[in-house]
C-alpha cells in the first residue's frame, strides 16, 4: 500500500509515521527545483560562453583576413608570410593556424569574399538597365568598389594572370561571374551580326581596362573626379559599339 502523508500532526495511516514523513517527501521536491533550476543555469552559461567564443573566433578570422590583404597589397601574396599575417593581425600563431591552416587558405578566403561582394554588386548594378545604359552602371560600380577596397583591387589585378594559385579555380569562377554581367550587356548594344564571342572577348577587356586604369586613377590621379574615369574607359571601346550606341542613347532618354 502506497504512502499518503499529509500535512497533519496525527501519524500515517500507512508508514505510521508522523509529520517527518511528509517534510522528507517536501525536501525531495524542493530538490528537485534545485536541480532543475541549476541545471537551466548551466545551459545558459554554456550557451553564453558558446556566443562569446563563436565572436571572438570571427573578430580573429575578421583580424586575419584584414592583415593578409594589407599585407599583399604592401609586397605581394608571394612575399607575404603566416609569420607576417600573425603579427600585423596581432594573434598568436595557434590561433592563425586554428583559422586557417595554410596561407594558400587565408587568400583563397580572401579573394573569394572579394570577388562574391563584386559580383553581386555588378548583378545588382545592371538589373533594370539594358545596353549602354548598362555599360555605363557596370564600370562605375568597378570603379566604385576599386575606390573602396584599392588594396583588393591590387591583389585581385596582381592574381588576374597566376594559374599556380590553389585558389585559381574558384577564383575563375567568381570572375567569369562578374563578366557575365559586361558581357551581358555588351551583347545588347553590339549590332546583330556581330560574330560569336565577340561579347565576351570586349567584356574582359573593358572589366580588365576598368581595374587598371582604376588603380592608375586612384594613385597618380586621384583629384579627377570618377565620372571622368568612366567616359574615358567607355571612350576606348565605344568604336566597337558605334553602330549601336546612338540609338541605345535615344532609346535611355525617350
Amino acid at each position: 500500500m502506497t504512502c499518503i502523508c499529509v500535512p497533519s500532526t496525527s501519524a500515517c495511516s500507512v508508514c505510521a509515521r508522523t509529520m517527518a514523513c511528509h517534510e522528507d517527501r517536501t525536501r525531495a521536491s524542493l530538490q528537485g527545483v534545485v536541480q532543475t533550476i541549476l541545471t537551466s543555469q548551466c545551459r545558459i552559461k554554456e550557451t553564453t560562453e558558446g556566443r562569446q567564443q563563436m565572436a571572438r573566433e570571427t573578430r580573429s578570422k575578421r583580424a586575419i583576413l584584414d592583415a593578409a590583404l594589407s599585407l599583399a597589397a604592401e609586397q605581394g601574396i608571394s612575399g607575404t608570410s603566416m609569420d607576417d599575417v600573425a603579427q600585423r593581425a596581432g594573434v598568436a600563431k595557434g590561433t592563425l593556424y586554428y583559422n586557417f591552416p595554410s596561407k594558400g587558405k587565408i587568400f583563397e578566403g580572401l579573394l573569394l569574399e572579394g570577388m562574391s561582394a563584386l559580383t553581386e554588386a555588378l548583378a545588382a548594378a545592371r538589373s533594370g538597365k539594358s545596353g549602354w545604359g548598362a555599360i555605363e552602371a557596370l564600370v562605375e560600380t568597378l570603379l566604385e568598389r576599386i575606390s573602396g577596397n584599392t588594396a583588393l583591387a591590387r591583389v585581385i589585378a596582381g592574381e588576374t594572370f597566376r594559374t599556380d594559385r590553389t585558389w585559381q579555380e574558384s577564383s575563375f569562377e567568381f570572375r567569369h561571374a562578374a563578366l557575365a554581367e559586361f558581357a551581358a550587356a555588351i551583347t545588347e548594344a553590339l549590332p546583330p551580326d556581330a560574330r560569336p564571342g565577340r561579347a565576351k572577348l570586349i567584356a574582359s577587356g573593358v572589366f580588365g581596362a576598368t581595374l587598371l586604369v582604376g588603380l592608375e586613377w586612384l594613385v597618380f590621379d586621384p583629384e579627377r573626379p570618377r565620372e571622368e574615369v568612366v567616359q574615358a574607359i567607355l571612350a576606348t571601346f565605344s568604336g566597337q559599339l558605334t553602330s549601336r550606341v546612338s540609338s541605345i542613347r535615344a532609346e535611355n532618354i525617350g
